[in-house]
Protein backbone atom coordinates (compact mmCIF):
# COMPACT_ATOMS: atom_id res chain seq x y z
CA UNK A 1 0.00 0.00 0.00
CA UNK A 2 1.37 3.41 -0.91
CA UNK A 3 1.05 6.11 1.73
CA UNK A 4 1.52 9.69 0.74
CA UNK A 5 0.41 12.65 2.72
CA UNK A 6 -1.22 15.92 1.85
CA UNK A 7 0.59 18.29 4.16
CA UNK A 8 0.12 22.04 4.02
CA UNK A 9 2.33 24.47 5.84
CA UNK A 10 1.16 28.04 5.87
CA UNK A 11 3.41 30.87 6.76
CA UNK A 12 1.48 33.74 5.16
CA UNK A 13 -1.65 35.49 6.39
CA UNK A 14 -3.48 34.76 3.14
CA UNK A 15 -5.30 31.43 2.72
CA UNK A 16 -3.94 28.90 0.27
CA UNK A 17 -5.51 25.92 -1.54
CA UNK A 18 -3.93 22.58 -2.35
CA UNK A 19 -5.14 20.35 -5.16
CA UNK A 20 -3.95 16.76 -5.64
CA UNK A 21 -4.82 13.66 -7.65
CA UNK A 22 -6.74 15.49 -10.36
CA UNK A 23 -7.71 13.45 -13.42
CA UNK A 24 -7.84 10.22 -11.44
CA UNK A 25 -9.61 6.90 -12.10
CA UNK A 26 -10.85 4.49 -9.42
CA UNK A 27 -12.22 1.03 -10.05
CA UNK A 28 -15.75 0.30 -8.81
CA UNK A 29 -17.64 -2.96 -8.43
CA UNK A 30 -17.83 -5.10 -11.55
CA UNK A 31 -21.01 -5.29 -13.59
CA UNK A 32 -22.87 -8.24 -11.96
CA UNK A 33 -24.08 -10.07 -15.09
CA UNK A 34 -22.04 -11.53 -17.93
CA UNK A 35 -19.27 -9.29 -19.26
CA UNK A 36 -20.30 -7.67 -22.54
CA UNK A 37 -19.53 -5.25 -25.32
CA UNK A 38 -21.72 -2.99 -27.45
CA UNK A 39 -24.33 -2.33 -24.74
CA UNK A 40 -26.46 0.84 -24.78
CA UNK A 41 -27.04 3.44 -22.05
CA UNK A 42 -29.69 6.03 -21.26
CA UNK A 43 -29.92 8.31 -18.23
CA UNK A 44 -32.89 9.89 -16.44
CA UNK A 45 -31.85 12.12 -13.56
CA UNK A 46 -29.25 10.12 -11.62
CA UNK A 47 -30.61 6.77 -12.81
CA UNK A 48 -28.53 4.93 -15.40
CA UNK A 49 -30.07 2.15 -17.50
CA UNK A 50 -27.96 -0.35 -19.46
CA UNK A 51 -29.56 -2.49 -22.18
CA UNK A 52 -28.40 -5.33 -24.39
CA UNK A 53 -24.90 -6.02 -25.65
CA UNK A 54 -22.98 -9.13 -26.66
CA UNK A 55 -21.13 -11.34 -24.14
CA UNK A 56 -19.00 -13.32 -26.58
CA UNK A 57 -21.59 -16.12 -26.79
CA UNK A 58 -25.02 -14.53 -27.11
CA UNK A 59 -26.71 -11.22 -27.84
CA UNK A 60 -28.52 -9.79 -24.81
CA UNK A 61 -31.85 -8.04 -24.17
CA UNK A 62 -31.59 -7.73 -20.39
CA UNK A 63 -31.62 -4.31 -18.72
CA UNK A 64 -30.00 -3.12 -15.48
CA UNK A 65 -30.23 0.10 -13.48
CA UNK A 66 -27.15 1.53 -11.78
CA UNK A 67 -27.31 3.06 -8.28
CA UNK A 68 -24.32 5.39 -7.78
CA UNK A 69 -24.98 5.78 -4.05
CA UNK A 70 -24.06 2.16 -3.27
CA UNK A 71 -22.32 1.20 -6.54
CA UNK A 72 -24.78 -1.57 -7.42
CA UNK A 73 -26.68 -2.75 -10.51
CA UNK A 74 -30.31 -3.88 -10.26
CA UNK A 75 -32.09 -6.09 -12.86
CA UNK A 76 -34.95 -4.33 -14.63
CA UNK A 77 -37.62 -5.50 -17.13
CA UNK A 78 -35.93 -6.91 -20.24
CA UNK A 79 -36.49 -5.49 -23.69
CA UNK A 80 -39.55 -7.31 -25.15
CA UNK A 81 -37.88 -7.79 -28.51
CA UNK A 82 -34.89 -9.51 -30.06
CA UNK A 83 -31.55 -9.53 -28.20
CA UNK A 84 -28.96 -7.24 -29.80
CA UNK A 85 -25.90 -5.03 -29.50
CA UNK A 86 -24.75 -1.77 -31.11
CA UNK A 87 -28.20 -0.19 -30.67
CA UNK A 88 -29.03 3.44 -29.88
CA UNK A 89 -30.48 4.65 -26.57
CA UNK A 90 -31.32 8.10 -25.17
CA UNK A 91 -33.82 9.67 -22.78
CA UNK A 92 -36.49 12.32 -23.20
CA UNK A 93 -38.01 13.45 -19.91
CA UNK A 94 -38.59 10.46 -17.63
CA UNK A 95 -38.69 7.99 -20.53
CA UNK A 96 -35.91 6.05 -22.16
CA UNK A 97 -35.83 5.18 -25.87
CA UNK A 98 -34.05 2.27 -27.52
CA UNK A 99 -33.85 1.07 -31.11
CA UNK A 100 -31.93 -0.23 -34.13
CA UNK A 101 -29.01 -2.62 -33.45
CA UNK A 102 -27.89 -6.05 -34.59
CA UNK A 103 -28.92 -9.48 -33.33
CA UNK A 104 -28.15 -12.96 -34.64
CA UNK A 105 -27.54 -12.26 -38.35
CA UNK A 106 -30.24 -9.58 -38.38
CA UNK A 107 -30.30 -5.78 -38.35
CA UNK A 108 -33.25 -3.99 -36.79
CA UNK A 109 -35.18 -0.72 -37.05
CA UNK A 110 -37.73 -1.28 -34.27
CA UNK A 111 -38.04 1.44 -31.64
CA UNK A 112 -39.13 1.18 -28.00
CA UNK A 113 -40.01 3.44 -25.07
CA UNK A 114 -39.33 2.56 -21.44
CA UNK A 115 -41.46 4.44 -18.88
CA UNK A 116 -39.30 4.76 -15.77
CA UNK A 117 -42.33 5.62 -13.60
CA UNK A 118 -44.35 2.51 -14.47
CA UNK A 119 -41.27 0.39 -15.33
CA UNK A 120 -42.89 -0.80 -18.54
CA UNK A 121 -41.88 -1.06 -22.22
CA UNK A 122 -44.06 -0.02 -25.14
CA UNK A 123 -43.30 -0.23 -28.85
CA UNK A 124 -43.28 3.00 -30.84
CA UNK A 125 -43.22 3.82 -34.54
CA UNK A 126 -40.33 2.01 -36.20
CA UNK A 127 -37.26 4.07 -37.01
CA UNK A 128 -37.96 5.37 -40.52
CA UNK A 129 -34.51 4.67 -41.90
CA UNK A 130 -33.30 1.27 -43.03
CA UNK A 131 -32.38 -1.42 -40.49
CA UNK A 132 -28.90 -0.86 -39.07
CA UNK A 133 -26.43 -1.16 -36.21
CA UNK A 134 -23.60 1.04 -34.98
CA UNK A 135 -25.67 4.20 -35.52
CA UNK A 136 -25.35 7.49 -33.63
CA UNK A 137 -28.16 8.78 -31.45
CA UNK A 138 -28.84 11.60 -28.98
CA UNK A 139 -31.76 13.57 -27.56
CA UNK A 140 -31.91 17.35 -27.99
CA UNK A 141 -34.72 19.63 -26.80
CA UNK A 142 -37.23 16.79 -26.35
CA UNK A 143 -36.53 15.27 -29.77
CA UNK A 144 -34.49 12.19 -30.60
CA UNK A 145 -31.95 11.88 -33.44
CA UNK A 146 -30.68 8.66 -35.03
CA UNK A 147 -28.50 8.26 -38.09
CA UNK A 148 -25.46 6.81 -39.84
CA UNK A 149 -24.55 3.18 -39.11
CA UNK A 150 -24.30 0.00 -41.16
CA UNK A 151 -27.05 -2.22 -42.60
CA UNK A 152 -27.92 -4.57 -45.43
CA UNK A 153 -27.20 -1.86 -48.03
CA UNK A 154 -23.80 -0.87 -46.61
CA UNK A 155 -22.80 2.29 -44.73
CA UNK A 156 -25.40 5.01 -44.18
CA UNK A 157 -25.22 8.78 -43.79
CA UNK A 158 -28.90 9.68 -43.31
CA UNK A 159 -30.19 11.35 -40.13
CA UNK A 160 -33.73 11.21 -38.70
CA UNK A 161 -35.59 13.14 -36.00
CA UNK A 162 -38.10 11.50 -33.65
CA UNK A 163 -40.93 13.53 -32.06
CA UNK A 164 -42.41 11.66 -29.07
CA UNK A 165 -45.44 13.95 -28.94
CA UNK A 166 -46.61 12.69 -32.36
CA UNK A 167 -44.70 9.39 -32.34
CA UNK A 168 -43.34 10.22 -35.78
CA UNK A 169 -40.04 10.46 -37.69
CA UNK A 170 -38.84 13.10 -40.15
CA UNK A 171 -35.73 13.15 -42.36
CA UNK A 172 -33.02 15.72 -41.64
CA UNK A 173 -29.91 16.89 -43.48
CA UNK A 174 -27.59 13.96 -44.20
CA UNK A 175 -24.14 13.62 -42.68
CA UNK A 176 -21.80 15.67 -44.94
CA UNK A 177 -19.14 13.00 -45.48
CA UNK A 178 -19.11 9.29 -46.27
CA UNK A 179 -21.51 6.89 -44.61
CA UNK A 180 -19.94 5.24 -41.61
CA UNK A 181 -20.51 3.03 -38.59
CA UNK A 182 -19.56 2.99 -34.91
CA UNK A 183 -18.96 6.73 -34.63
CA UNK A 184 -19.05 8.46 -31.26
CA UNK A 185 -21.85 10.92 -30.53
CA UNK A 186 -23.02 13.11 -27.66
CA UNK A 187 -25.31 16.10 -27.12
CA UNK A 188 -23.47 19.38 -26.62
CA UNK A 189 -25.07 22.81 -26.15
CA UNK A 190 -28.19 21.90 -28.11
CA UNK A 191 -26.27 20.24 -30.94
CA UNK A 192 -25.16 16.71 -31.77
CA UNK A 193 -21.40 16.14 -31.73
CA UNK A 194 -20.22 13.24 -33.96
CA UNK A 195 -16.65 12.01 -34.29
CA UNK A 196 -14.52 9.03 -35.39
CA UNK A 197 -16.04 5.86 -36.93
CA UNK A 198 -15.29 3.69 -39.95
CA UNK A 199 -16.35 3.82 -43.59
CA UNK A 200 -14.02 0.97 -44.50
CA UNK A 201 -11.20 3.21 -43.36
CA UNK A 202 -10.66 4.51 -39.85
CA UNK A 203 -11.83 8.13 -39.46
CA UNK A 204 -10.98 10.99 -37.08
CA UNK A 205 -13.09 13.90 -38.38
CA UNK A 206 -15.47 15.67 -35.98
CA UNK A 207 -18.76 17.41 -36.79
CA UNK A 208 -21.68 19.19 -35.17
CA UNK A 209 -25.30 18.90 -36.29
CA UNK A 210 -27.49 21.88 -35.34
CA UNK A 211 -31.22 20.96 -35.30
CA UNK A 212 -32.26 24.62 -35.26
CA UNK A 213 -30.68 25.20 -38.69
CA UNK A 214 -30.78 21.58 -39.90
CA UNK A 215 -27.11 21.88 -40.87
CA UNK A 216 -23.78 20.22 -40.23
CA UNK A 217 -20.44 21.95 -39.58
CA UNK A 218 -16.99 20.41 -39.39
CA UNK A 219 -14.64 21.15 -36.49
CA UNK A 220 -11.10 20.06 -35.60
CA UNK A 221 -10.18 16.43 -36.15
CA UNK A 222 -9.94 14.22 -33.08
CA UNK A 223 -6.52 14.60 -31.44
CA UNK A 224 -5.58 10.92 -31.29
CA UNK A 225 -5.34 8.22 -33.94
CA UNK A 226 -8.28 7.47 -36.24
CA UNK A 227 -10.55 4.81 -34.73
CA UNK A 228 -14.04 3.40 -34.22
CA UNK A 229 -16.04 2.02 -31.26
CA UNK A 230 -14.83 4.75 -28.87
CA UNK A 231 -16.72 6.36 -26.00
CA UNK A 232 -17.73 9.95 -25.25
CA UNK A 233 -18.85 11.67 -22.06
CA UNK A 234 -19.22 15.26 -20.94
CA UNK A 235 -18.26 16.93 -17.66
CA UNK A 236 -19.08 20.59 -17.04
CA UNK A 237 -19.64 21.23 -20.76
CA UNK A 238 -16.31 19.67 -21.75
CA UNK A 239 -16.45 16.71 -24.14
CA UNK A 240 -14.12 13.75 -23.53
CA UNK A 241 -13.53 11.10 -26.21
CA UNK A 242 -11.34 8.01 -26.05
CA UNK A 243 -10.72 4.25 -26.02
CA UNK A 244 -11.75 2.32 -29.17
CA UNK A 245 -9.97 0.34 -31.88
CA UNK A 246 -7.66 2.35 -34.11
CA UNK A 247 -5.97 2.44 -37.51
CA UNK A 248 -2.87 0.69 -36.12
CA UNK A 249 -5.15 -2.28 -35.31
CA UNK A 250 -4.74 -1.79 -31.59
CA UNK A 251 -7.18 -1.34 -28.73
CA UNK A 252 -6.83 2.11 -27.18
CA UNK A 253 -7.11 3.64 -23.71
CA UNK A 254 -6.14 7.26 -24.39
CA UNK A 255 -8.66 10.00 -23.54
CA UNK A 256 -8.85 13.45 -25.14
CA UNK A 257 -10.82 16.56 -24.16
CA UNK A 258 -12.25 18.93 -26.74
CA UNK A 259 -12.17 22.71 -26.18
CA UNK A 260 -15.08 24.17 -28.16
CA UNK A 261 -13.93 27.77 -27.72
CA UNK A 262 -10.44 27.09 -29.12
CA UNK A 263 -11.49 24.21 -31.39
CA UNK A 264 -8.59 22.14 -30.08
CA UNK A 265 -8.00 18.73 -28.52
CA UNK A 266 -5.90 18.01 -25.42
CA UNK A 267 -4.85 14.58 -24.21
CA UNK A 268 -5.72 13.90 -20.55
CA UNK A 269 -5.18 10.94 -18.22
CA UNK A 270 -5.59 7.53 -19.87
CA UNK A 271 -8.60 5.38 -18.99
CA UNK A 272 -7.88 3.42 -15.81
CA UNK A 273 -8.74 -0.03 -17.18
CA UNK A 274 -7.29 -1.97 -20.09
CA UNK A 275 -7.35 -0.62 -23.64
CA UNK A 276 -10.65 -1.64 -25.28
CA UNK A 277 -13.45 -1.00 -27.75
CA UNK A 278 -17.24 -1.09 -27.39
CA UNK A 279 -17.31 0.27 -23.82
CA UNK A 280 -20.12 2.22 -22.17
CA UNK A 281 -19.74 5.75 -20.77
CA UNK A 282 -21.96 8.13 -18.83
CA UNK A 283 -21.58 11.06 -16.47
CA UNK A 284 -23.11 11.81 -13.09
CA UNK A 285 -22.59 15.22 -11.52
CA UNK A 286 -18.92 16.12 -12.13
CA UNK A 287 -17.65 12.59 -12.71
CA UNK A 288 -17.66 10.06 -15.53
CA UNK A 289 -18.16 6.29 -15.50
CA UNK A 290 -16.61 4.00 -18.13
CA UNK A 291 -16.63 0.23 -18.34
CA UNK A 292 -17.46 -3.06 -20.07
CA UNK A 293 -16.28 -3.44 -23.68
CA UNK A 294 -13.87 -5.83 -25.39
CA UNK A 295 -10.07 -6.25 -25.40
CA UNK A 296 -9.93 -9.82 -26.90
CA UNK A 297 -12.30 -10.76 -24.06
CA UNK A 298 -15.55 -9.11 -22.98
CA UNK A 299 -14.98 -7.01 -19.86
CA UNK A 300 -17.08 -6.61 -16.67
CA UNK A 301 -15.12 -3.80 -14.95
CA UNK A 302 -16.47 -0.30 -14.23
CA UNK A 303 -14.32 2.78 -13.50
CA UNK A 304 -15.03 6.29 -12.27
CA UNK A 305 -13.14 9.39 -13.42
CA UNK A 306 -12.89 12.86 -11.91
CA UNK A 307 -11.13 15.74 -13.69
CA UNK A 308 -10.84 17.53 -10.36
CA UNK A 309 -8.59 17.20 -7.36
CA UNK A 310 -9.30 14.64 -4.68
CA UNK A 311 -7.80 16.99 -2.11
CA UNK A 312 -8.62 20.63 -1.43
CA UNK A 313 -7.79 22.44 1.82
CA UNK A 314 -7.91 26.12 2.80
CA UNK A 315 -5.88 26.68 5.94
CA UNK A 316 -5.25 29.80 7.95
CA UNK A 317 -1.95 31.10 9.32
CA UNK A 318 -0.16 28.72 11.64
CA UNK A 319 -2.18 25.58 10.87
CA UNK A 320 -0.69 22.28 9.79
CA UNK A 321 -2.92 19.35 8.82
CA UNK A 322 -1.92 15.97 7.40
CA UNK A 323 -4.44 13.51 5.93
CA UNK A 324 -3.03 10.33 4.43
CA UNK A 325 -3.07 8.17 2.40
CA UNK A 326 -5.20 9.78 -0.28
CA UNK A 327 -6.36 7.71 -2.12
CA UNK A 328 -6.94 5.40 0.87
CA UNK A 329 -7.87 1.75 1.21
CA UNK A 330 -8.39 0.52 4.78
CA UNK A 331 -7.34 3.40 7.04
CA UNK A 332 -7.22 7.19 6.87
CA UNK A 333 -4.87 9.08 9.22
CA UNK A 334 -5.65 12.63 10.32
CA UNK A 335 -2.97 14.58 12.19
CA UNK A 336 -3.32 18.21 13.22
CA UNK A 337 -1.37 20.80 15.22
CA UNK A 338 -4.74 22.12 16.39
CA UNK A 339 -7.09 19.94 18.42
CA UNK A 340 -9.81 18.26 16.35
CA UNK A 341 -13.26 18.49 17.89
CA UNK A 342 -15.65 17.02 15.30
CA UNK A 343 -15.22 14.67 12.33
CA UNK A 344 -17.77 14.18 9.52
CA UNK A 345 -17.66 12.03 6.40
CA UNK A 346 -20.07 12.80 3.52
CA UNK A 347 -20.57 11.17 0.15
CA UNK A 348 -20.60 13.34 -2.96
CA UNK A 349 -24.42 13.16 -3.10
CA UNK A 350 -24.56 15.15 0.16
CA UNK A 351 -25.43 12.23 2.47
CA UNK A 352 -23.76 12.15 5.90
CA UNK A 353 -22.00 8.78 6.29
CA UNK A 354 -20.29 9.25 9.66
CA UNK A 355 -20.39 11.86 12.41
CA UNK A 356 -18.06 11.81 15.42
CA UNK A 357 -19.04 14.72 17.66
CA UNK A 358 -16.26 14.43 20.29
CA UNK A 359 -12.91 13.52 18.78
CA UNK A 360 -11.04 15.82 21.18
CA UNK A 361 -7.62 14.82 19.89
CA UNK A 362 -4.79 15.99 17.68
CA UNK A 363 -4.70 12.63 15.89
CA UNK A 364 -7.58 10.57 14.55
CA UNK A 365 -7.60 7.21 12.75
CA UNK A 366 -10.56 6.46 10.48
CA UNK A 367 -11.45 2.97 9.24
CA UNK A 368 -12.43 3.12 5.56
CA UNK A 369 -12.33 -0.61 4.79
CA UNK A 370 -16.12 -1.00 4.61
CA UNK A 371 -16.71 2.09 2.46
CA UNK A 372 -17.61 1.54 -1.22
CA UNK A 373 -14.99 2.70 -3.72
CA UNK A 374 -15.86 6.33 -4.31
CA UNK A 375 -15.00 9.95 -3.55
CA UNK A 376 -15.93 11.37 -0.13
CA UNK A 377 -15.80 14.70 1.69
CA UNK A 378 -14.02 14.87 5.06
CA UNK A 379 -15.16 17.79 7.21
CA UNK A 380 -13.12 18.65 10.31
CA UNK A 381 -14.07 21.16 13.02
CA UNK A 382 -11.28 22.36 15.31
CA UNK A 383 -11.50 23.33 18.97
CA UNK A 384 -11.03 26.97 17.93
CA UNK A 385 -14.27 26.84 15.91
CA UNK A 386 -12.55 26.84 12.53
CA UNK A 387 -13.36 24.05 10.09
CA UNK A 388 -11.79 22.49 6.99
CA UNK A 389 -13.02 20.17 4.21
CA UNK A 390 -11.11 17.75 1.99
CA UNK A 391 -12.17 15.49 -0.84
CA UNK A 392 -10.65 12.00 -0.52
CA UNK A 393 -10.69 8.94 -2.72
CA UNK A 394 -11.44 5.43 -1.41
CA UNK A 395 -9.90 2.73 -3.63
Amino acid sequence: MKFWAITILLFLSLPIKLFSQANSWIQLNDFPASARTGASIFKTGNDIYLIGGYDGVAFKKTMYRYNPNNDTWQPMPSLPSMPRNLAVAFSIGANGYFGTGQGSAAYSNDFWEFNTNTQTWSQKANFSGLERSGAVGVAINNKGYIGLGQGYAGMYRDLWEYDPSSNSWSIKDSFPSTGRRMCTSIEDAGKMFVSLGSDGRYRKESYYFDPSSNAWSQVADFGGTARHSAIAYKINNTIYVGTGYDSTLKFKKDIWSYDQTKNTWLQVTDFGGTAREGAIAFNLNDEAYVGLGYDTLCKPDIWKYSPYATGELTLNKGNQLSIYPNPCNELLNINSKEEIQNFELWNTSGVLIRNVASVNSFNYLVSTEELPKDYYIVKIKFRSGKSQSLKICKQ
